[in-house]
């Protein structure tokens, strides 16, 4: 408190954005626009005065990772108060940065903003598996005291690109860019202040930092095809030689965005690659973007051991007591950034029960544990969404706004796998990885989840026998955003 500034500096008016004005949290309230820690309500704090105690921390809102900073501040005896300054924080950052204040911010990085002011990070105690273990959505109840977990920069590079070019494949193995390295582009750019697009400032780096990249490129003679496989795992879809793409500390908020505009980006692609689509079509595609965010029917999850002590894949009216609703997107997200969630892809055996033999049963308990290894998760922290058990059957008004929020649920999960072992259809019909690709319902699940950032790489198939990344197969993700030229049983579903 006597570095930086003490509460109450700050006044809320209606010149901030503020959004936190009444309860946020289950048991804590949100009070014009910040949240007071108990240390900084200690006697003699006065309801209404600033705290004598505890010095600003200056953050967006309380959607940004829920809870968890502000239960930090309370496991780490932090004397800060939370001062919510909405969408107007990065103007204030930089209008204090400007006057030479010290003060306090919470934001994510690579971001051009760490390039026009000098910012140094506070060390929290590293994530822990036992740190968000003990998470919750009350502050004073929740046991954080370590910093979020980080995403992790995506390098990528076409699967097949990368095992036959062996240049590319040195390349792709030894190139690494810093955060700092990242920003110098970014603060380039027209979007991070600069005047140059993106293509551009990059060109301008290349240029100026040959000492940097040079060491990363060799001539490889000999091109063949053993490039080591475990890259493969890695690799994230690009249809042009290698792209990288910047992660940012896993936000409610910028999840949605990217969610948004990567769907944005496939309908593009999907515009330029089919002149001839229809009006219609493209306004159906629309309504699933501008559902990507809005839960019209709670997302429902079911803890794996939970699943598979029912021995057969059960109904949603059967299991109402056991699963966990998420009623809102944002706790979706909120969720699956703390609790692994698999969403599991397969295709219906029969038109009125989906497994009649247990077939498809035994897969996903079997898939989903492999996702986990993958991952390196506890199988008893896995949480997974299948639509037997997570969409409602007995009411069909609940099971369409189930089937409509169907693009949320995709895109909030953090894992997907496609359970596709080879069965038999009541029809007689063979069901296996070829007709799983095929199928609308199938494809609309797959392009769902590989319109989050990410995606790609974290997206699995497993037919009975062999468990492998989606990532290699061109053909699969192609086929994803053709949804409407897939198979479907009732032909009216395409409407849906």
């Amino acid at each position: 408190r006597d570095i930086f500034a003490p509460d109450g500096t700050t006044e809320i008016t209606a010149a901030f954005n503020a959004s936190c004005q009444h309860e946020q949290w289950p048991l804590t309230n949100c009070v014009d626009g910040k949240f007071l820690p108990p240390a900084c309500r200690a006697p003699p704090f006065v309801d209404g005065e600033p705290s004598p105690w505890c010095a600003e921390m200056l953050l967006a809102t309380p959607r940004w990772s829920p809870a968890w900073y502000e239960a930090a501040m309370i496991n780490l005896d932090l004397n800060f108060s939370a001062v919510y300054l909405g969408s107007d924080l990065s103007a204030e950052i930089e209008r204090r940065a400007a006057a030479g204040d010290n003060f306090v911010f919470y934001w994510w990085e690579p971001d051009p903003l760490f390039e026009r002011l000098k910012a140094t990070p506070i060390a929290l105690p590293p994530w822990s598996e036992e740190c968000t273990a003990s998470y919750t959505k009350e502050p004073t109840t929740s046991g954080v005291d370590c910093v979020q977990r980080t995403d992790r920069l995506v390098r990528g590079v076409h699967a097949a690109t990368y095992d036959s070019h062996a240049d590319l494949a040195w390349f792709h193995d030894h190139f690494h860019l810093s955060n700092s390295e990242i920003q110098t582009i970014m603060v380039e750019t027209t979007s991070g202040g600069g005047e140059l697009s993106v293509d551009d400032a990059v060109c301008a780096w290349l240029k100026n930092n040959t000492d940097v990249w040079t060491d990363s490129t060799r001539h490889v003679e000999e091109k063949s095809n053993r490039r080591r496989r475990n890259h493969k795992r890695d690799a994230f879809a690009a249809w042009g030689w290698i792209v990288v793409v910047a992660g940012a500390a896993a936000m409610g908020l910028y999840v949605v965005y990217r969610v948004t505009m990567a769907t944005r980006h496939k309908i593009n692609e999907m515009r330029r690659s089919d002149e001839k689509m229809s009006a219609d079509r493209l306004a159906r595609l629309q309504r699933c973007v501008d559902a990507v965010h809005c839960c019209e029917h709670p997302m429902v999850v079911v803890r794996l051991d939970v699943f598979e002590k029912f021995g057969k894949l059960p109904k949603f009216e059967d299991v109402r007591g056991s699963v966990l609703f998420l009623d809102t997107y944002a706790d979706a997200v909120s969720f699956s950034s703390t609790r692994p969630v698999v969403f599991v892809s397969h295709q219906w055996l029969a038109r009125d029960e989906p497994d009649p033999d247990g077939v498809h049963f035994a897969a996903i308990c079997r898939a989903v544990r492999l996702v986990a290894a993958e991952w390196r998760e506890a199988p008893k922290d896995m949480y997974l969404w299948v639509d037997f058990c997570c969409v409602p059957q007995a009411n069909r008004n609940t099971q369409e706004m189930a089937i409509q929020s169907l693009p949320v649920f995709a895109s909030a999960c953090r894992y997907f796998v496609a359970v596709c072992p080879e069965s038999t259809h009541e029809s007689g019909a063979v069901v296996d990885v070829a007709t799983y690709g095929r199928r609308g319902w199938c494809r609309l699940e797959m392009w769902c989840f590989l319109s989050q950032k990410g995606g790609l790489s974290r997206m699995h198939v497993y037919d009975g026998e062999g468990f492998r990344p989606v990532a290699g197969r061109e053909d699969w993700y192609r086929e994803a955003m053709c949804v409407f030229e897939g198979e479907f049983s009732v032909e009216a579903d395409k409407a849906r």
